[in-house]
């Protein structure tokens, strides 16, 4: 239900915001989350060997963040098609067992799309070449769907996590990166401070995994 203003804000703002301005910045946010829960879910219990033996409380911060994410990918999914990745930070943390994260988003995608191919095509926005895409697009979704369904079967919900963070990761980073106008000096500057902060973030993850195996040998 929350979905559902946004929606209609965005069908709003398809005509009044840049979707290069709109794509930079969800792909910022989309990236930003992904590489959290991918340090939480991936390289603390797999690198640094930190087990978090008590699930965290949920929070009115946690609350507030996640019904934002909700709200805001309701509406760059009305304008730009674009809020998939938002709405789906929103659904991992509300709904823990995957088969229901699947089922959810199912039907979610169905009734959103759904709206957005009324609006879109009452707005004139289909072409010819939209159609050949979506002829030849269609049936491989149907294939990925079916082929995805029975991988699900074989996961457990810790390696179903890192799997979805590590597409939104793709996606997200994909999305920024591509949107950003460039100069010569600006990939530059991005590319050494990269460098810099993934070189501190490695030294300071090694540095823990070493006091943790220190105090497991100890034991």
């Amino acid at each position: 239900m929350l979905c559902a203003p946004g929606i209609l804000i965005g069908q709003y703002l398809f005509y009044q915001i840049s979707p290069q301005t709109a794509k930079v910045l969800i792909g910022a946010m989309v990236t930003v989350i992904a590489l959290m829960n991918l340090h939480k879910y991936v390289v603390k219990p797999l690198v640094i060997k930190e087990i978090e033996e008590n699930e965290v409380a949920d929070t009115l911060v946690k609350r507030i963040f996640r019904y934002g994410c909700l709200i805001l990918g309701g509406i760059v999914h009305g304008a730009f098609n674009i809020g998939g990745p938002l709405i789906t930070v929103y659904t991992l943390e509300a709904v823990k067992d995957k088969k229901k994260f699947r089922n959810t988003m199912t039907m979610l995608w169905v009734v959103l799309n759904s709206w957005n191919l009324f609006n879109q095509h009452q707005n004139g926005a289909f072409t010819n070449e939209l159609n050949s895409a979506l002829l030849v697009g269609l049936p491989l979704a149907g294939i990925g769907f079916f082929f995805g369904m029975r991988f699900l079967e074989k996961i457990n919900r810790e390696q179903f996590l890192r799997i979805v963070y590590v597409v939104l990761l793709i996606i997200g980073s994909n999305m920024l990166l591509s949107n950003i106008p460039w100069t010569a000096d600006s990939k530059m500057m991005t590319i050494v401070g990269t460098v810099i902060v993934l070189s501190g973030y490695a030294f300071n993850v090694f540095k823990k995994r070493k006091v943790n195996i220190e105090k497991v040998q100890a034991l």
